[in-house]
């Protein structure tokens, strides 16, 4: 067997599993997107599988939506209450090149309100790299009424007195209940998602479910906005 023979082994095996790879994936998508069609279906609200670049453009100045390449959001669930407009999505982004790419994949609520102008705020559950961030010197906003969720979360934002009147004492407290939920807002829009996870399908119903109680207790601390 000659060397150009087992180049081509190599190649053409290679190509197949790279193939494989890209056609099992594929198909792992397209379940997910017609499972999730039947999710909105059953919620009565208007699915769009592709997604809507308009709407992902105006999500960049967000903190989740600043990193990577390859942007993409799809499986776009939308509909509206009286108080506010609903978003449900998958999100995917890509970070590095070549064998040190990582594709991250999110599962996002956003909410348009009404009648609200929040100040820009990120919170997100702490780290090992923000407590060695913190030792290096990086600050957050912390409450000394509130050490546990001092300890458990990261809370960022430039306007501090603005935020903190938004952080009353009920929001304080339903994060130290819910130490695991990643929430943004800016002006009239408030995202919820859970740091690196895309949900299930059969999960999507719950998920936001749990992103209206995230805005019910927004709400409930407007007075202070």
């Amino acid at each position: 067997m000659d060397d150009t023979y087992i180049i081509l082994l190599i190649i053409g095996g290679t190509v197949l599993l790279v193939g494989g790879f890209l056609y099992v994936s594929y198909l792992f998508d397209k379940k997910r997107t017609e499972a999730i069609q039947l999710v909105a279906n059953e919620m009565g609200l208007a699915f769009e599988p592709k997604g809507d670049n308009t709407l992902l453009a105006g999500l960049s100045g967000f903190e989740l939506f600043k990193h990577g390449h390859s942007k993409r959001l799809k499986n776009l669930i939308r509909g509206a209450t009286r108080q506010t407009e609903i978003a449900l999505f998958d999100y995917r982004y890509t970070t590095g090149g070549g064998r040190h790419q990582q594709i991250w994949r999110q599962t996002v609520v956003l909410f348009r309100l009404n009648q609200a102008s929040l100040p820009t705020f990120t919170l997100r559950p702490e780290s090992v790299w923000d407590k060695l961030g913190a030792v290096l010197g990086f600050k957050d906003i912390n409450f000394e009424t509130h050490p546990d969720f001092s300890k458990r979360y990261v809370l960022k934002g430039q306007d501090e007195a603005a935020i903190r009147r938004v952080f009353n004492v009920r929001v304080l407290a339903f994060y130290e209940a819910e130490p695991n939920i990643c929430t943004e807002g800016a002006g009239d829009q408030l995202l919820v998602y859970r740091r690196a996870k895309q949900i299930k399908p059969e999960e999507w119903r719950a998920f936001l479910d749990e992103a209206f109680k995230v805005l019910t207790v927004f709400n409930s601390s407007s007075t202070g906005w």
